[in-house]
């Protein structure tokens, strides 16, 4: 009996070796099994490569937690479309891509969408912003340069508006690559903004000159002006003053004219300036100027003959040259009598005179020429082409008809 239990004992103890050797294979095995050395699994997301993973679980996990990350960041309004595949292979000595890397990758292979707002014009997207407020601060933006100060009594009614189509329409997907941030959308409107264009990247943020091309900007408002009245000049007689004299009663006030406009600019340029309303505030008080009609012989005849030898000139008007008629209504008018210009209309000018009761200063008239009589039998008078202001013997004016006293 003790003989055969140690048999049994010493062959127990030569078999055990053995057991271990094909538990340790079997787990060996089983571990080979599973983790499959050289082997990992690479991660598609939407087409795009992603990365690559020991295995199947731990990809699953990461997509997991970058779906728990997203809900986390953007919210729950966030939507994106995600396809995942997974591709198991030989790594060939390629490296396992880190969870943050993998991440990172996941959110750029999908299109996150958002709620945000469009200002549009015409039908045409301008860009997308995140909320109402920010639509409103970037088209105030666009209209602030054309805004008029109403602050002085002169501007009043004061109107900003675009003339195209502006609306702001909330969308509840829209590309969060396309939605600008607010110092973002308000920089494209001013041309002074510190942010750098060149780091806006997002597809809808359009250039400040390409959205002022977008906008027509219409200004109009009321302006009040006080414009002068011109006074007049009244020029009137007194026969207590020599002729050849004035005096200045008053010397007169210019009246003022309100006027109420309405003008209207197209992006800062003035298209139109149309008058509302315009009334007489203070009117004008005319100047006056009193000359003498105290007829003396010195009086016209001294003034004619400071004119001697000034040449004729057919329509001459002034001392560069006289015509008859031109001579005779120049020296009145020194005196503030004013004579019809033809000698024809001079001659019904005043009161008919025969030669017998000529005085000096009365005009001497015949058919087609005019002078002014000096005394003594002779006139003053600017003759015919080629000659000069001269004194002559009434004798020998042809077809003399009658004096004019115009005084």
């Amino acid at each position: 009996m003790i003989k055969l239990q140690t048999s049994k004992t010493k062959h127990s103890m030569l078999r055990s070796p053995y057991l271990f050797i094909l538990a340790s294979l079997v787990c060996l095995v089983g571990t080979l099994f599973y983790y499959q050395p050289g082997v990992g699994y690479e991660i598609i997301s939407n087409g795009e490569h992603v990365g690559y993973i020991k295995t199947k679980a731990q990809a699953e996990q990461t997509v997991n937690s970058f779906n728990t990350q997203i809900r986390d960041e953007k919210g729950e309004t966030a939507t994106y479309d995600l396809s995942v595949s997974y591709q198991k292979g030989k790594m060939d000595n390629r490296e396992f891509t880190s969870a943050d890397v993998m991440k990172h990758n996941f959110e750029q292979s999908i299109d996150i969408k958002m709620p945000a707002y469009i200002i549009k014009s015409d039908s045409k997207a301008v860009m997308a912003v995140k909320d109402e407020e920010t639509a409103q601060k970037v088209l105030n933006a666009v209209k602030q340069p054309y805004v008029i100060n109403s602050d002085s009594a002169k501007i009043s009614n004061v109107r900003v508006n675009f003339i195209q189509d502006v609306e702001i329409l909330k969308l509840e997907k829209v590309s969060e690559a396309n939605i600008l941030e607010s110092h973002e959308a308000l920089a494209t409107v001013n041309p002074s903004a510190t942010v750098s264009r060149s780091k806006l990247t997002r597809s809808l943020v359009p250039k400040t000159d390409e959205v002022s091309q977008l906008f027509d900007i219409k200004t109009s408002y009321e302006k009040k002006e006080a414009i002068a009245v011109p006074f007049q000049v009244t020029k009137v007689a007194d026969p207590t003053m020599k002729l050849g004299e004035t005096k200045v009663k008053s010397q007169g006030k210019s009246g003022v004219r309100e006027v109420n406009r309405l003008v209207t600019m197209l992006n800062g340029n003035p298209v139109e300036n149309k008058v509302l309303t315009q009334k007489i505030v203070e009117k004008p008080e005319d100047k006056v100027v009193l000359y003498g009609t105290k007829s003396t012989a010195s009086g016209v005849v001294g003034i004619a003959k400071q004119y001697l030898g000034t040449p004729y000139r057919w329509g001459g008007t002034t001392p560069s040259g006289f015509d008859c008629s031109g001579f005779t209504s120049y020296v009145y008018r020194q005196l503030g009598v004013s004579l019809p210009r033809t000698s024809y209309s001079q001659s019904k000018a005043g009161t008919r005179i025969s030669a017998s009761n000529l005085q000096p200063g009365d005009l001497v008239y015949g058919p087609g020429h005019v002078g002014i009589y000096v005394g003594g039998g002779s006139y003053i008078h600017a003759p015919q082409p080629g000659q000069s202001v001269k004194i002559s013997p009434l004798s020998q004016f042809r077809n003399f008809s009658y004096g004019v006293r115009v005084l």
